[in-house]
C-alpha cells in the first residue's frame, strides 16, 4: 500500500516537473540544414541557485530535451564544433517558464528579448539559431602582383635601379653649363675622390665633420698647412 502511494506520488512529481525542449530549426544561410550538426552537439543548464548542470544531448528531430527542471534562473548553453550560439537565461516558477536571451560579462538581472513565455504549464519549447559559423582555418591567399609591389625591399630595388639606369640619361640631356656645374659639385663631395682616380687619399682628406657643416674637404686640408706655416714663423722669430 505505501509503495503504491509512494509510486503515485512520484509520477505526479515527475508529470508536474517543468520540460523544456530546444528546437534548432533551419536558418540559412547560416545553417540551411540542421542535421549536418555534429553528433556531438550538446546543451547544459546551469542552475543559478544551487550551481547544477544539466545536460541533454541533440536528439534525431534537432532538439535538446531537458525533462525536469526544478525552479530557479538557469543559464542554457549550446556547445557544437561548427556554430556558436547566444546564451539564454530560462527562469522557472510554479506559475511560468520564461526563456529571455542574456549577454556574457553583463549583471545577471540584465535580461534580453523574451524568445518563449509558457504561463501555467509544465512545457515550453524555444527555437535557437546560430550566430555565427566558427572558421578555425585561415584560407590561404593566392599570388598576387600587387602584394610583391608593397613589400619595401622591392620597392627600394626598384627605386635603386631607376637612379642607377636613369642617372645616365639625366646627364647626357644637361645643358653643358648645368653638366658642368654637377661635375664640379661631384668632385667635391664625399664620393668625388673615391670615384676619381685616387680613392684612398681621398678618403684620407676627407672631413666628415667639415662637411657635415657645409664645408669642403680642400678648405679643411688648408687650414692645418696654414697653422703650420704660421707655427714655423713664430719659431724662426724666436
Amino acid at each position: 500500500m505505501r509503495q503504491s502511494l509512494l509510486l503515485s506520488g512520484l509520477c505526479a512529481l515527475l508529470a508536474q516537473a517543468a520540460q523544456l525542449t530546444v528546437s534548432i530549426p533551419p536558418s540559412p544561410p547560416i545553417l540551411a540544414n540542421p542535421n549536418l550538426l555534429p553528433p556531438t552537439t550538446q546543451a547544459t543548464l546551469l542552475c543559478a541557485e544551487s550551481g547544477q548542470v544539466l545536460k541533454a544531448r541533440l536528439s534525431r528531430t534537432n532538439t535538446l530535451v531537458f525533462p525536469s527542471l526544478s525552479a530557479g534562473s538557469h543559464l542554457l548553453t549550446i556547445h557544437t564544433r561548427d556554430y556558436a550560439f547566444a546564451p539564454y537565461r530560462i527562469d522557472v516558477s510554479d506559475a511560468s517558464i520564461v526563456a529571455s536571451q542574456t549577454f556574457r560579462g553583463h549583471e545577471w538581472g540584465n535580461k534580453g528579448p523574451v524568445l518563449g513565455e509558457v504561463n501555467s504549464s509544465t512545457s515550453l519549447t524555444v527555437e535557437v539559431r546560430p550566430l555565427a559559423r566558427k572558421d578555425f582555418y585561415q584560407a590561404r591567399e593566392g599570388f598576387s602582383t600587387l602584394s610583391v609591389f608593397k613589400n619595401p625591399m622591392i620597392l627600394m630595388a626598384l627605386v635603386s635601379g631607376a637612379l642607377i639606369f636613369g642617372m645616365p640619361y639625366l646627364i647626357d640631356n644637361m645643358d653643358e653649363e648645368t653638366r658642368a656645374e654637377f661635375e664640379e659639385v661631384s668632385k667635391k663631395g664625399p664620393m668625388g675622390g673615391a670615384l676619381g682616380g685616387d680613392p684612398a687619399s681621398a678618403l684620407s682628406n676627407f672631413d666628415l665633420a667639415g662637411w657635415l657643416a657645409g664645408g669642403s674637404s680642400s678648405s679643411s686640408s688648408e687650414k692645418p698647412k696654414a697653422s703650420a706655416e704660421q707655427s714655423g714663423g713664430t719659431k724662426s722669430l724666436r
